[in-house]
């Protein structure tokens, strides 16, 4: 590349960077999971780059359009998050690196280096995840799979959950559960649960350490 090249490609660069990921467009009115409303904007690429994705990348074109958000604080200008089709990250929710896929609703969660879709989530901190049709609240769940599951007030520590239903107050540290639903305040920590016995119905706190 020769001196005059080169500077183009530095102003080029200069200028690719000072734009915007993206731009807010329309705005429509949504509906909470708990029947409250929220006004978000639709998302707007501003320019080419490539987003995080489950496999590799994704290419997002100047003009594409993408997901809704409440307010720019839930959408990082430089990273390589993005909010796919109809999905929406409101409230205090931060998206860092991370990629929704359609049919999420995502409410004050800090959502890092995370694969999510068809998922409901409140109030929840998760990092290095991937969520698959779930519904949770109030949860911390870091370095996890999650697939087709129901938590509720659920801390889940480096664990594998595969069509799991937790409600009300489950702990999971370190674990492994598969085939499984439990009901009632349970607590695990270290176990490795595989297509056990379903607990007895009377069963409503069940500690396994």
């Amino acid at each position: 590349m020769n001196d005059e090249n080169f500077h183009k490609f530095v102003k080029y660069m200069q200028k690719y960077n000072k734009t915007p990921k993206y731009k807010l467009g329309q705005k429509k009115e949504v509906r909470m999971p708990n029947n409250s409303f929220r006004t978000v904007f639709r998302i707007i690429a501003e320019k080419d780059f490539s987003a995080i994705a489950r496999e590799g990348s994704l290419y997002i074109k100047k003009g594409d359009l993408g997901g809704y958000i409440e307010t720019d604080e839930n959408l990082s200008q430089t990273d390589a998050s993005w909010i796919m089709n109809d999905s929406v990250v409101c409230g205090t929710s931060q998206l860092l690196n991370s990629c929704i896929q359609p049919s999420c609703i995502i409410e004050d969660c800090i959502i890092d280096n995370c694969f999510i879709w068809s998922s409901k989530l409140k109030k929840s901190v998760f990092k290095h995840t991937s969520l698959n049709k779930n519904t949770i609240y109030d949860s911390v769940i870091s370095n996890s799979n999650v697939t087709e599951s129901t938590l509720s007030n659920t801390d889940i520590y480096d664990s594998t959950l595969c069509n799991c239903g937790f409600i009300n107050g489950v702990w999971v540290d370190n674990s492994l559960l598969i085939f499984k639903k439990y009901d009632g305040n349970i607590k695990f920590k270290n176990v490795e649960l595989k297509q056990l016995e379903k607990l007895r119905k009377s069963v409503k706190h069940y500690f396994y350490y």
